[in-house]
């Protein structure tokens, strides 16, 4: 039951933090960019993995915020549900919004932290945030280029 609970939650927080760098390559739009060179899809693949260990984390750590403010998984999933869709009904005491509220302002701000992290993994690795985004989107756009991404994943 509470694993069930927990996927749910952690569902609902990644629907809700939509953090662009954590992008498998076939959830970016496909565009037109240039090449990717052999060094540098090392690197995307380098960080990719990082960044993948980093949003995994960040989802431990944003339960964990809910969880040391007491706060019932499913209601916290309620009222973000209902955050993002405004016909959706949530009611609540004034106090349990405030606590509610605060939980969200944690959260953001592990979020924020770990996108930090990214952009700094990704300049530390010799990319640009935009460069990164272009390598996803090229990958995306090419299946030749997502099996040498794979085969790099294989040889990590």
């Amino acid at each position: 039951m509470f694993i069930k609970r927990l996927s749910g939650f952690i569902a609902i927080m990644i629907f809700c933090s939509s953090v662009v760098y954590a992008q498998l390559p076939d959830q970016i739009p496909a565009q037109h960019h240039p090449d990717v060179t052999e060094t540098e899809l090392e690197q995307f693949a380098l960080v990719f993995r990082d960044i993948q260990n980093i949003d995994q984390q960040v989802q431990e750590d944003m339960l964990m915020v809910v969880l040391e403010e007491g706060i019932d998984i499913d209601r916290f999933n309620e009222y973000l549900i209902s955050l993002e869709d405004s016909v959706v009904e949530f009611h609540a005491s004034e106090d349990e919004i405030v606590q509610l509220n605060k939980v969200v302002e944690k959260i953001e701000l592990v979020q924020n932290e770990a996108l930090n992290d990214i952009d700094s993994l990704i300049i530390e690795n010799n990319l640009t945030v935009e460069r990164y985004q272009e390598i996803a989107s090229a990958i995306q756009a090419s299946p030749a280029l997502l099996e040498e991404l794979k085969k790099k994943f294989a040889e990590y």
